[in-house]
């Protein structure tokens, strides 16, 4: 059993206030298989909180991928409550944009391979 020194206590997990400035709710709640993309005109003058900029990187180097709720709140290893609210934020604020099948209705993903990338991130999720 860990000792309950000073330092362990004060290193116990993060609230999701802390992480998002206090804030209670999101603005919108995210199914855990919402599908999401970077915007192509995000905001140029807006600060991102830490929080917002780590559920932003899971985007760096993979293009414009599309991305469950799931398989970015796996991808910097936080719950989805607090992934959703992230990304609840980062929708509102222009950075992310969930596409409409007609936005990526090139044929380049079907409706049977979103269903496995939803499952193999469920998966990796366990």
């Amino acid at each position: 059993m860990e000792d309950l020194t000073e330092d362990t206590v004060l290193r116990g997990p993060v609230r999701p206030y802390a992480l998002l400035g206090g804030q209670p709710r999101p603005d919108r709640y995210l199914d855990p298989g919402v599908l999401l993309t970077r915007s192509a005109r995000p905001p140029k003058d807006h600060t991102l909180r830490p929080f917002h900029a780590e559920l932003l990187s899971c985007w760096e180097g993979t293009g414009d991928v599309v991305l469950s709720v799931t398989e970015i709140a796996h991808g910097v290893g936080t719950t989805l409550q607090q992934a959703g609210m992230g990304l609840a934020d980062l929708m509102h604020d222009g950075y992310l944009i969930s596409p409409t099948p007609k936005e990526y209705a090139d044929g380049a993903h079907t409706k049977k391979e979103l269903l496995h990338r939803v499952l193999d991130g469920l998966r990796a999720a366990q």
